[in-house]
């Protein structure tokens, strides 16, 4: 049931594998890296005005 599937997704958050209907999953079979890499935005400015307070604001540089 559902419960099982969300204790065997817990098990595999914290890096263990489990066996689901006779074979075993490892992490790394269904979890992304824990570093997805590089990302990018894609703005339209209406005026050059905007590119410094994008660049500077703290939750577009996380």
């Amino acid at each position: 049931g559902t419960r099982e599937i969300g204790l065997l997704i817990a098990e595999l958050k914290a890096g263990n594998s489990v066996t689901y209907q006779g074979k075993e999953i490892f992490p790394a079979d269904v979890l992304s890296p824990d570093n997805p890499g590089p990302r990018f935005l894609v703005v339209e400015c209406p005026t050059e005005d905007f590119i410094t307070p994008m660049t500077e604001n703290e939750t577009l540089k996380r």
